[in-house]
């Protein structure tokens, strides 16, 4: 028997966009009905170009396919041993599909009160480039 291609595309397509849409089930305290969940995303930390303070801005530079702003990312500041430690999270992901490149984001920020006259630290990973 000959096995033919246009058949098994569309189940490979199938398979791979069910995958893709992977989500938890999780049972309500309501007469045991179940709810359907996203997964939560992971938060990680953006990489980041040359990131500093210029006057009431962070600015960095981050990897972006084209779409990424600003206001794309939260700032967390906390002081740590003696330091601000900044961490720089990206809240929206980027989803256009250009070439990548290297975008400065400009975001207005104010050092927390138990961070006023503390060293930054930035616990990013450096972007190299």
């Amino acid at each position: 028997m000959r096995f033919r291609h246009w058949c098994v595309t569309p189940l490979l397509m199938a398979l791979s966009v069910s995958a893709c849409t992977q989500q938890s089930t999780q049972p309500s305290s309501d007469e045991g009905t179940t709810t359907m969940m996203s997964a939560p995303l992971e938060i990680e930390l953006e990489a980041l170009k040359k990131p500093r303070v210029q006057g009431g801005m962070l600015v960095f530079g981050v990897v972006s396919f084209g779409c990424s702003k600003s206001s794309d990312f939260e700032i967390r500041a906390e002081a740590v041993d003696g330091r601000c430690r900044v961490e720089v999270v990206r809240a929206v992901r980027d989803m256009c599909k250009r070439a990548a490149e290297i975008s400065t984001m400009r975001v207005e920020w104010t050092a927390p009160s138990d961070c006023e006259g503390l060293p930054l630290e930035f616990a990013n990973p450096s972007l190299e480039g």
